[in-house]
């Protein structure tokens, strides 16, 4: 009961310290996004998803993003998966949709901490953007599973962090994740969660936005 108390306030805490870092830089308005894949098992060791994203800034008034995924990953060993995936965007620039091809190769490493469980993945994309040259981009992705799974839907609280290299840029966005998984049923998995996400705008950390997201998966 201890350690569970010292979690919950943790998290408390990581949610009001993103919250006041927040408040440092320039203010946004909130958004809203949404992610819905289907997961299918291919063999033991493979499985293939296919998801949709969408985004909603101005309060989760103005639809500006939509994408579309398909990935394959491939569980090398207990604690390391490999994979590749392809992501098409549409983004509204101002009045215009601009269509961006990413595909991207990525390797996740998996442990144990205590009852935790803990994941670091990594991602080299490749961005093929409208009307301007391509560039790679790396990103990387911790994150941290409690290990509780609380009422019949199994709710499980976590945290993640991620940061981005760009090609030319360097280090220019990180995101902070505060966000419970849940079951909805035997194979439909919810995941509701916030993020802080903090990017270099013209070289300076000035630009910010809060979301609210929600991911919905069914499993096959």
């Amino acid at each position: 009961m201890k350690l569970r108390a010292f979690t919950l306030c943790a998290l408390s805490a990581a949610l009001l310290v993103g919250l006041s870092i927040s408040s440092a830089y320039a203010e946004r308005d909130w958004e809203y996004r949404n992610e819905e894949s289907i997961e299918a098992t291919i063999s033991d060791r493979l499985t293939a998803e296919i998801a949709a994203k969408f985004r909603f800034r101005d309060d989760g008034k103005e639809h500006y993003y939509t994408s579309t995924d398909m990935e394959l990953t491939y569980e090398f060993l207990d604690w390391l998966d490999g994979g590749m995936g392809y992501r098409q965007i549409y983004k509204l620039k101002g009045t215009v949709w601009q269509k961006e091809n990413r595909p991207y190769i990525q390797g996740a490493g998996k442990w144990k901490w205590g009852a935790w469980k803990g994941k670091n993945r990594a991602r080299l994309e490749y961005r093929a953007k409208e009307d301007k040259e391509a560039y790679y981009r790396f990103r990387n992705k911790i994150t941290f599973k409690s290990p509780w799974k609380w009422t019949s839907f199994a709710i499980n609280p976590y945290l993640a962090e991620e940061f981005y290299l760009e090609e030319a840029e360097g280090y220019n966005k990180n995101r902070i994740y505060i966000g419970a998984g849940l079951r909805l049923s035997e194979r439909v998995y919810l995941d509701a969660y916030y993020l802080l996400e903090v990017e270099k705008d013209n070289g300076h950390w000035d630009d910010s936005v809060h979301v609210v997201g929600t991911k919905l998966k069914f499993k096959q």
